[in-house]
């Protein structure tokens, strides 16, 4: 499955003891998860999608919209995919567009009040299923799973950063 590397200079095993393997199953299994079941009638993309222009639209003084070009950069994702995805999205009512009107370039995308309501649907309902997850665990126990994460995360950026630059610890 998973190959163990030694370190020829330190002359230690790598793989400390299976854990790598661990690791990759548990994120894995993290990575399986199907929290669809919870939404059945909208994808992880269009909740993400309808939580961006929610967000956005609540920091913004601009008539609760947001430029599409905007909503991909903050999705992290091209622009044709946001579009593709916003199409779905007004068919079924959620959310509506309006094209600039001093610059015909620029398309703005605002939550309709099914949009909103779809929204604070899925909200509510996420809410309600990571506090019994949560409510299963002992507080300490999150704490130090929300301590350990960041930390994880915070090496595998490093690392991944270090390798865009060619170098490696």
């Amino acid at each position: 499955m998973l190959n163990i590397y030694f370190d020829t200079e330190r002359n230690e095993e790598m793989d400390r003891g299976g854990v790598t393997e661990e690791l990759l199953k548990a994120a894995g299994r993290m990575r399986r998860v199907r929290l669809s079941v919870l939404f059945p009638d909208i994808s992880q993309g269009e909740f993400l999608a309808l939580e961006v222009i929610y967000r956005y639209t609540l920091i913004q003084d601009n008539g609760r919209k947001i430029c599409v070009s905007d909503l991909a950069k903050n999705m992290k994702i091209a622009s044709s995919a946001v579009s593709r995805m916003l199409h779905t999205l007004e068919e079924r009512g959620l959310i509506s567009r309006e094209v600039d009107r001093k610059d015909r370039r620029n398309t703005y995308v605002f939550l309709t009040e099914a949009g909103r309501q779809k929204h604070q649907d899925a909200v509510d309902t996420m809410d309600e299923f990571l506090k019994s997850v949560v409510n299963r665990m002992k507080e300490e126990d999150i704490r130090q799973l929300i301590v350990l994460w960041n930390e994880l995360a915070d090496i595998i950026d490093d690392e991944l950063d270090s390798r865009t630059k060619g170098e490696r610890r």
